[in-house]
């Protein structure tokens, strides 16, 4: 690091305020490279050590010398502003390949652009090492198309002289490239890039199809890159991300995606940008339009990157903390020199394995809110099971019967511990529901009618069972035009919940009807035909809602009660901690054997007590039959009926 800025950062670099340990879960070890203890250091953020929140200040990080000092750093993230000048290109001997002139400054990337309107090419970067042309990136393929495309290579920090080698795949015009070098003014920090499957897909009522993708955690998504394997397609796509309790998924983000060829190249314009609050679920919507869904197995999502830039760490090893609460590191002014530092910080060291903080105590212990409180009155609970699990933060999924004879609102739920005392606990509704996959129906036909009756495995002994998401019916006929009830069975009469008229030539295959309401231990299909004959059937399938416990179990093990109507909704602290306990519980715990909870047994002194009561009642009895009996008086003759207007 250069003396001048050493001493213009002297008041920046001057050693932060305590850092506690234990407030932060994770940490990794940075190693410094040699003979760099006094530069500036760029170290990537991992992404497992970014906490739910992930605040842009960097105040959910910290940095430990190698003596446990905290050191002075500058959180960068984001691809920062940039600007363009116009470069110098020359033809040479061989073919398609052109010289670049050297450049004043490191450019951080080229735009190349080949005029003339559409056009595609795939072109590779080398640099002129003083000895020989040295592969610098990899042929890459460039495109525009109707005012979209992709022209920019990203370089390495570079000066040239390069030399670009261009494969043109569609290029009427063919006239020469221009190129124009990326210079970023403020710090650039590459994207983070997830490839995640889709966990479900199907095809809508409205002609849209839906595709669910799991984060695994609340995730900051700026993007998503939709990876279809259709060649060719062009679609309207919505996006949204989903938290635990969006009853119906509202899309936020709109666009086009397509996929065009040109010149034998495949085009991608796949990419959609995505500006919300981080949540577990990623969804989004395809239109069909009339046409079958895209086959979409995978997505990329992309995520904003970070880095710290470090001025004279020291030897190392220095040790990176992370996935506090925002807030818990104080800030510097560091952040006013990023653009100076980031320029400065040529080297940069790769973080080793995220791992757990051994010194970390979580909130929620720090705050005493997880631990048991007092002891329960249990009357009038009607069901229990015992919990299994490891001690700790954990998800305890609720099966279907617990759903079922659960109260409506599941406000009787309660854990207690082994001494009856009630455990703090947060319910949440996950945001992809519970597939029951395909389940066994009958099938009879009355008439112009095929009724399927489809038993369901989610029916308790009390209710109806928890709300039906969605049904899903599956024919392999490619035309056809039906009418579709789903019904209840309420006594001798059915009830129907949903009429729908189910075009084959707009939703081939699979129709998706949303439900939302409680169906009992039977569900019934009505198809009817008209004049045509019996559709052909080949699955049912159902989803259910997928709810779940957050919560911390004790040593002793804990057990679940409910069936109680008249218990009152609790009130836990620990929903202060929502996001942050949801981020962190990758630990699950499973409910054992339902047993049936007997009511209070009675001493023998009480049951003393209550047989006095009870004799004591009936002499009180007795002797009240008694008084009204002496107290009537003896009839003196026969009573005489008088009618009105008889005078006699």
């Amino acid at each position: 690091m250069s003396p001048v800025l050493l001493l213009l950062l002297a008041p920046a670099l001057a050693a932060p305020a305590a850092v506690d340990p234990s407030r932060y879960p994770q940490r990794v070890e940075v190693a410094v490279p040699e003979g760099r203890a006094a530069e500036v250091l760029r170290i990537p953020v991992p992404l497992d050590l970014r906490s739910a929140a992930d605040p842009a200040d960097g105040s959910d990080l910290a940095l430990l010398a190698a003596d446990g000092r905290p050191l002075a750093m500058a959180l960068a993230r984001g691809e920062g502003e940039a600007r363009t000048t116009p470069l110098a290109v020359r033809p040479t001997d061989q073919g398609d390949t052109w010289t670049v002139e050297v450049l004043d400054r490191p450019a951080d990337a080229l735009q190349v652009d080949l005029r003339g309107g559409p056009w595609a090419a795939r072109v590779a970067v080398a640099r002129w090492d003083g000895a020989a042309w040295q592969p610098l990136v990899p042929p890459t393929l460039l495109w525009e198309l109707d005012h979209a495309g992709t022209t920019e290579l990203d370089l390495p920090p570079t000066q040239g002289p390069l030399r670009l080698s261009i494969t043109r795949l569609y290029d009427p015009r063919g006239y020469p490239p221009s190129v124009d070098a990326v210079l970023r003014a403020e710090p650039h920090v590459d994207p983070v890039e997830l490839r995640l499957p889709v966990a479900h897909a199907a095809l809508e009522e409205n002609g849209w199809a839906r595709y669910t993708v799991e984060l695994g955690r609340p995730l900051p998504v700026r993007a998503v890159r939709i990876e279809a394997e259709e060649e060719v397609f062009e679609r309207a796509v919505e996006v949204a991300m989903v938290g635990e309790l969006d009853e119906w998924h509202s899309p936020s983000a709109e666009a086009s995606i397509r996929r065009v060829r040109l010149g034998g190249a495949a085009l991608d314009e796949v990419r959609v940008p995505v500006d919300e609050a981080p949540a577990d679920l990623l969804v989004f919507w395809i239109e069909c339009q009339g046409q079958l869904p895209l086959t979409v197995p995978q997505v990329t999502v992309e995520l904003e990157g970070a880095e710290l830039l470090v001025p004279a760490p020291g030897p190392g090893p220095l040790t990176l903390l992370g996935g506090a609460e925002p807030g818990t590191t104080p800030t510097g002014d560091l952040d006013l020199a990023l653009p100076e530092l980031s320029r400065l910080a040529r080297f940069q060291t790769t973080p080793g394995a995220v791992s757990a903080n051994p010194a970390w105590t979580p909130p929620e212990i720090r705050a005493e809110l997880a631990v048991p409180s007092t002891v329960i009155d249990l009357a009038g609970m009607r069901w229990s099971h015992p919990v299994e699990g490891p001690a700790g933060l954990v998800r305890l999924p609720l099966p279907a019967e617990v759903l079922a004879d659960a109260r409506a609102d599941r406000g009787d739920l309660r854990l207690v511990d082994s001494e009856g005392r009630q455990v703090p606990y947060l319910l949440r509704r996950r945001p992809l529901d519970r597939d029951l996959g395909a389940l066994t129906f009958t099938r009879s036909e009355d008439g112009a009618q095929s009724i399927l009756r489809v038993p369901l495995p989610t029916a308790g002994a009390m209710e109806d069972g928890p709300p039906l998401s969605t049904v899903r019916i599956s024919t392999d006929a490619p035309l056809f035009s039906r009418t579709v009830t789903l019904s209840r069975v309420r006594g001798p009469v059915l009830e129907p919940l949903r009429v729908y008229h189910w075009a084959g030539q707009d939703r081939p295959a699979t129709l998706s009807l949303d439900l939302g309401v409680p169906v009992g231990d039977e569900l019934v299909i009505t198809i009817h035909n008209g004049d045509d004959p019996p559709l052909p059937v080949r699955a049912v399938q159902a989803s259910v809602q997928h709810w779940e416990l957050v919560t911390v179990l004790p040593e002793g093990g804990a057990r679940l009660l409910y069936g109680d109507p008249e218990r009152e909704t609790p009130d836990y602290d620990l929903a202060l901690l929502r996001q942050d306990l949801v981020a962190r519980a990758a630990g699950e715990a499973t409910l054992g054997a339902r047993e049936a909870v007997d009511g209070p047994q009675a001493s023998a002194v009480e049951k003393g007590l209550v047989l006095a009561a009870l004799l004591a009642l009936v002499a009180g009895l007795g002797a009240l039959v008694v008084g009204l009996v002496r107290a009537v008086p003896e009839e003196e003759g026969e009573k005489q009926v008088v009618t009105p207007g008889d005078n006699s």
